[in-house]
Order: structure tokens, then sequence, then C-alpha cells
């Protein structure tokens, strides 16, 4: 079956370690996973300084050459454009790459709730 996983929750909250854990019982079983879409606070998982689970998350996109986005308006509220602010296998891209991804998806699940900073802030 293949599913895209939508990751909205901060590296600090158990949410985003079960989400983790989901993916990679996902791929233990067999499923594909089409596409990681990390979005609002999710973006902060793919931040390099001082996040072990976001290393995590790097392992696993990379081991699994999975498609992992964050997206890019959210990424440029928590300044997170420049490349060097990212663990490798996070890319950056827009929503309408979470919605092309998920027309050919079979299964849809998301983790954590849409909280996002101002840019103002």
């Amino acid at each position: 079956m293949k599913f895209l996983l939508s990751i909205c929750a901060p590296p600090s909250t158990n949410t985003a370690v079960q989400a983790l854990s989901f993916a990679q019982t996902l791929i233990d079983l067999n499923h594909e996973v089409v596409q990681l879409f990390f979005f609002a606070e999710g973006v902060l998982n793919a931040r390099y300084a001082c996040n072990e689970l976001g290393s995590q998350w790097s392992q696993l996109i990379q081991t699994h050459n999975i498609d992992a986005v964050c997206c890019a308006n959210s990424a440029a509220a928590y300044h997170l454009l420049d490349v060097t602010d990212r663990f490798p296998g996070f890319e950056l891209a827009g929503i309408a790459q979470l919605t092309t991804q998920a027309s050919i998806t079979e299964r849809c699940i998301t983790f954590g709730t849409r909280t996002l900073v101002s840019r103002d802030e």
C-alpha cells in the first residue's frame, strides 16, 4: 500500500517520534512511503542544529530514498531556507507537491496539528 505522511509536529513532541516510528514500521511491513511532507512546526524536524530526531529522519529518508519535502512557506517562517540549516534528504517545495503526491497514494496520514509562527515574530 502507498502512504503519504504529513508531519506537523515539532521534534520536541511524542507525536513526531511516533510519526518516525510509524514510517519505519510501514517500510518494515513492505509498504511504500511515497512522501513525507513536513508542514508548519513539522519543518523543525529538518533543522540541523541540536536535533537528534532530525538525524533519524534524515537517515530513514536517505536509506529508503523517500521523497521528503519541507513546505517552503513553513521553512521560511522558521528560517530554514538555507540548505546548510537542514539535514540531508529534506527538500523545499510548495503545497502543490503534497497534493500531487496525494493523488497517487492510497492513504494520507497526518501527525500533529497545524501551528505556525508569524513571519513578523
